[in-house]
């Protein structure tokens, strides 16, 4: 499976002979935000950004003890779709 750049950069060459511009919404109070690509072809891609928080019990080793413990995993999802192809696709990194 591709990575947001390269799902991004696919779209963008698709599409390389119309000129684009980019419109980003504020966040909101939860850091969301949205952007959209707008092709002079018609073609659209959006995104929407906000992070995730993941939970995971864990379980280490230290000089022979065992120790588990539950932490938490602030993430960055990328949610996307576009005109070419409507499926929506969500992308994580380390926020």
């Amino acid at each position: 499976m591709l990575n947001y750049y390269e799902y991004k950069k696919a779209f963008i060459e698709n599409h390389k002979d119309s000129d684009w511009t980019t419109d980003t919404s504020s966040m909101d109070s939860t850091g969301k935000y949205t952007k959209t690509y707008q092709f002079s072809d018609g073609a659209v891609l959006i995104e929407i950004n906000r992070p995730v928080y993941e939970t995971r019990e864990v379980e280490v080793e230290v000089k022979g003890i065992k120790v588990r413990q539950t932490i938490e995993v602030k993430l960055l999802e990328t949610e996307c779709w576009n005109t070419d192809d409507a499926k929506s696709v969500k992308f994580y990194e380390l926020f």
